[in-house]
């Protein structure tokens, strides 16, 4: 916990409007979630559908990464301090939780040494994936149950328990991180899947004995995920806003073989080189995720060999070298050149819902399976502590972090709180400058107001009209594209009359009942915009104008003063 607390220090000095620096939309996107869940919960109801961001269509919780049960644990705090000081427990209690885990459930569960096992747990949680996937990326630092899973596995596998008893405690931990994070429970499945594979092949006559407990736990497993989170998978893949396939193009965040040797900016031990490099060969630092150090990219190939009679040791390098592998995708990319060199995700992408994971993050599970060769190397060397220290000395120092940048969240104005009094509760708006992927403030404005108000927009995923999953679905009609022109300056504030008689519809097809313009990018030509179109604001307060409807759906004045 001291360490997690010291990575995550300078966002301590206010917790509540401080955000790890880097990724302010990402933030904004787990925060809105944090905060929708705990208002939802406040009213004494709860929905897997909202329509406050995406009105009025909706968004499906289920299909973007929510973090609901997280989100429910720390309703409490989000209701007294915000949403931004739960998103920041959520990452004090990921590293901390993460490594704890490793240490205590998986590795000394597994045999190993005390010591051993506190520094294969402080590599996994402290790795340098987790260190950048918390530039935004909150869901994949909340992580502590996965080895916990992979242990309930092995558990099951090894007869250490009954076969129904670990198969529901199986089928909880998947139903825990089914409602925490989709993605990883899937990376987690395809991971555990080759650890067995593995198991098959070097002992198959115990596979073969232990089969009929596997079946049978595996059933219990599933019976009791079912009946745990069936209703939420029904919501997700039968009920309204479904849809197919990934927001993100194939190979978009996979790694690049110069990424495990190529140290950032956050790591401790680093050159300007390096930390240039690692930026040219990933710009969005929340997924330069595979960065292991060459100690430990050269100790792994050796441990193979000098602890190739101990199965775990074997197995959990290879599972190392198999994730490490999968985070490079379909073909093979050093130093930003993309090569013809087929890897093996060419085949595993045709597994049902591989064609959706983002391939780089198998990387994340790297170090939890170098932590189990580390530890078991350790414990094995505890009789030469010289030579022990020397050996996770030399691994671990270049993977030593510095504690976070942290930047001031985007605060609500007063103005912008001030106006949404003046909505009726329940109402939608039409915020300008538009929510989207690339201006989340409005978000923030609509949490601070207390869900006060609807939007169409925002940042989220969901269905286009031909059903496939696309960021930001499918919310963009002529009005949002001239208000986006108008912002950045490529359209004229003036507007013709088909442009207005386009507003006038979307207004109808939205339901507005009102339209904000708060502060933001090319304001001035937006407030001239909006008053070409629907006169003068029924309110106005610094850098904030509001126009409140009357005669809502009206082709000639669909929104204009009520005074």
């Amino acid at each position: 916990m001291l360490a997690a607390v010291v990575v995550t220090a300078r966002l301590w000095v206010h917790p509540a409007h401080r955000m790890v620096a880097g990724n302010p939309h990402d933030t904004d996107l787990y925060t809105w979630w944090l905060a929708w869940i705990a208002h939802q919960l406040s009213g004494g109801h709860f929905s897997l559908i909202t329509h406050a961001m995406n009105a009025p269509t909706g968004v499906n919780a289920m299909w973007n990464t929510s973090l609901l049960l997280p989100g429910v644990v720390l309703s409490p705090i989000t209701l007294v301090a915000g949403a931004q000081a739960s998103y920041n427990v959520l990452l004090v209690v990921g590293f901390a939780g993460s490594a704890y885990t490793a240490h205590r459930l998986l590795l000394r569960h597994a045999g190993a040494g005390w010591w051993p096992a506190v520094a294969g747990g402080a590599l996994y949680g402290f790795s340098p994936g987790m260190m950048h996937a918390a530039i935004g990326h909150v869901s994949l630092v909340f992580a502590p149950l996965l080895p916990v899973i992979v242990s309930a596995t092995l558990d099951v596998c090894t007869g250490r328990v009954r076969p129904v008893l670990g198969g529901l405690r199986l089928g909880a931990l998947a139903s825990a991180q089914l409602l925490t994070g989709e993605e990883l429970l899937y990376d987690a499945v395809l991971v555990t899947g080759v650890l067995l594979t593995g198991i098959v092949l070097f002992r198959p006559a115990a596979a073969a004995r232990r089969l009929r407990s596997v079946g049978l736990a595996l059933c219990a497993a599933i019976a009791f995920a079912v009946t745990l989170v069936g209703y939420p998978l029904w919501i997700q893949l039968h009920g309204p806003l479904t849809q197919h396939g990934s927001p993100l193009a194939p190979d978009y965040v996979k790694a690049d073989l110069a990424e495990f040797v190529t140290p950032s900016q956050l790591m401790l031990l680093h050159t300007q080189s390096s930390a240039a490099s690692a930026l040219a060969t990933r710009p969005n630092p929340a997924e330069y995720v595979a960065y292991i150090g060459w100690p430990l990219l050269v100790f792994l190939p050796v441990a193979l060999v000098l602890l190739w009679r101990d199965l775990a040791a074997r197995l959990a390098v290879l599972t190392a070298a198999m994730t490490m592998t999968f985070s490079l995708g379909e073909h093979l990319n050093i130093h930003g050149h993309q090569t013809r060199v087929p890897l093996p995700w060419l085949l595993v992408r045709h597994l049902p819902l591989a064609a959706n994971v983002a391939v780089g993050r198998f990387a994340l599970f790297t170090p939890l399976a170098a932590a189990a060769v580390l530890s078991i190397a350790l414990t094995r060397l505890r009789e030469h502590r010289l030579a022990a220290a020397s050996v996770a000395a030399a691994i671990m120092l270049p993977l030593l972090p510095i504690p976070f940048p942290s930047a001031d969240i985007a605060t609500t104005s007063s103005a912008v709180v001030e106006a949404a009094r003046h909505v009726p509760a329940g109402e939608t708006v039409l915020v300008a400058p538009f929510p989207d992927r690339n201006f989340t403030d409005p978000m923030r404005w609509q949490t601070d107001t207390g869900f006060r108000f609807e939007m169409p927009g925002g940042y989220f995923i969901g269905p286009a009209r031909d059903g496939r999953g696309v960021i930001d679905g499918d919310a963009a009609r002529q009005t949002t594209t001239l208000l986006q022109h108008v912002a950045d300056g490529t359209h004229g504030a003036g507007t013709t009359p088909t442009e207005r008689q386009a507003v006038a519809s979307d207004l109808a097809h939205w339901d507005v009942g009102a339209v904000l313009l708060g502060p933001g990018s090319g304001h001035n030509a937006l407030a001239t915009a909006l008053i070409g179109l629907l006169g003068p604001p029924d309110w106005s307060g610094d850098s904030t104008l509001l126009w409140l409807c009357v005669s809502r759906g009206s082709p000639d004045k669909p929104c204009h003063s009520a005074s």
